[in-house]
């Protein structure tokens, strides 16, 4: 038996790719912050310079494409044009790399190890760092342990780096000193110092206008109909008037969640609100700047905003309770007679009403009965009346089909009006299949049986469509 070829394929296809004339150059440039236009020896447009230069030194290398990447962290790899130059190495478009040193490719040693050892190999993809003097087509580079330990360097400047901003950007902040990349609503960037704020005179008088409202006992749906009736710019708006953000999509309206969003920032009461740790962690510096609203407006607001929250909060797992305990079993049965809309079940209430009683002018002439008034009655007299209804259909029909799997398993009780509105439940032994069926009131299995469609009329009365039978009264 003959021995088996141990070369590995990535191998395999440098030795077939050794011997080329032409190499698919693709030169990647990146920087860690935004260009600031000056063109030292770190700008984006000195490394494509200093890239080119070398390809023009190098005849079988040739430029396929620049991949530029501004402003990206090296310690990522989910960059625009790194991903778009992956996609045309793996389209076969190109099949070299060439970039100033290994610092440019990326600082995560992990991710652009296995990118240098393994995918660029497996793809049979030549990797050029020039200030390195590392090129993977010489088998010398290939396997050298310098890669690794320069990536791992690379690695570890990155992150001191970065830790040693964070530190300082934490500094100014205690100071005072925070610099401003989005500017707060109403404001607008000191131009003799960039931490500092100015009211801005377009829009500072539309937040002024928002704390006043609320103060007053506004809500939040109101004061945004009131911005929008005056022709207030919405933030997003605004800076789109600036020039910033002009794919973004807006609405050209104030809604209650962007009125909130100002009622809730306090750095209109003159504070300068900063990030101590990086988790989550704020601390307040009160008088860096013009307050828009006084502290003590802001803190009665921010009270009654949360003890309103709180109280949505409570009323909402409330409702869930009831939900689970008071169960619209009528729900798509249940219709006003008058408008023919479904009638709502008003959980805090016990009480059913018409659903269509918005939907019509008041002063329509031709408008229904229960657009006139909100037509509504007691969920206790809807199901005594439904409960009735089947109780009567029952003892006057023949319901020999009716099986022991029908009769709830642990009855209850059958339920009565009583004279102050309220269920009464009677506890009962009574073995008759009709009362079994009946004890636990109105159950969705019952219905499916009995009932197609009830209505309710806003002169009080009840009409029961039974299945099977012609509609009664």
């Amino acid at each position: 038996m003959s021995r088996r070829n141990r070369i590995p394929k990535s191998t395999e296809k440098y030795l077939e790719l050794k011997n080329r004339n032409v190499w698919s150059t693709a030169v990647y440039a990146r920087l860690s912050y935004e260009n600031n236009g000056f063109e030292d020896d770190r700008s984006l447009q000195n490394q494509l310079n200093y890239l080119l230069a070398y390809i023009d030194r190098h005849p079988e290398l040739r430029l396929f494409d620049s991949y530029v990447d501004n402003g990206r962290s090296g310690l990522d790899f989910d960059r625009a044009e790194f991903r778009r130059m992956l996609g045309d190495i793996k389209t076969s478009r190109v099949n070299c790399v060439l970039v100033k040193d290994l610092s440019r490719f990326g600082r995560n040693h992990i991710e652009a190890g296995y990118y240098l050892e393994t995918i660029f190999p497996e793809l049979g993809v030549r990797f050029i760092s020039i200030n390195d003097g590392f090129d993977s087509l010489c088998e010398d580079d290939a396997g050298s342990i310098i890669l690794p330990l320069k990536n791992m360097i690379n690695e570890m400047y990155a992150r001191e780096t970065q830790r040693k901003i964070l530190a300082v950007l934490r500094a100014k902040e205690k100071a005072g000193e925070r610099p401003f990349t989005m500017m707060p609503y109403g404001y607008i960037v000191d131009p003799d110092c960039n931490f500092h704020l100015l009211p801005d005179q377009n829009t500072s008088e539309f937040v002024r206008l928002v704390f006043r409202m609320k103060s007053e006992g506004f809500g939040c749906t109101a004061i945004a109909d009131r911005l929008n009736e005056i022709g207030a710019p919405t933030p997003l708006d605004y800076l789109k008037s600036k020039g910033k953000f002009l794919s973004a999509r807006s609405s050209g309206r104030w809604d209650h969640v962007s009125v909130q969003k100002i009622l809730e920032n306090r750095t209109y009461t003159g504070a300068t609100v900063y990030n101590t740790s990086g988790k989550g962690d704020y601390a307040v510096l009160p008088g860096t700047h013009e307050a828009l609203v006084e502290p003590e407006v802001f803190e009665e607001i921010s009270r009654e905003m949360l003890e309103r929250s709180r109280k949505r909060s409570e009323a909402l797992k409330a409702a869930a309770t009831r939900a689970e305990r008071c169960p619209n079993v009528l729900q798509g049965r249940f219709f006003c007679g008058d408008c023919g809309k479904a009638m709502l079940y008003d959980r805090s209430r016990l009480r059913y009403r018409c659903s269509g009683y918005s939907d019509f002018r008041k002063t329509d002439p031709s408008a229904p009965p229960c657009a006139k008034k909100i037509s509504s009655i007691p969920e206790q007299a809807v199901h005594k009346f439904v409960l009735d209804s089947i109780r009567k259909e029952l003892r006057s029909g023949d319901f020999s089909e009716l099986t022991s799997e029908d009769i709830p398993a642990e009855p209850v009780g059958i339920i009565h009006l009583t004279a102050t509105s309220t269920v009464e439940i009677v506890a009962s032994d009574n073995p008759d299949m009709i009362e079994n069926i009946l004890r636990n009131g109105l159950t969705p299995e019952l219905l499916s049986k009995f009932v197609e469609k009830v209505w309710y009329y806003s002169d009080g009365s009840l009409r029961i469509e039974l299945r099977g039978e012609s509609e009664r009264w």
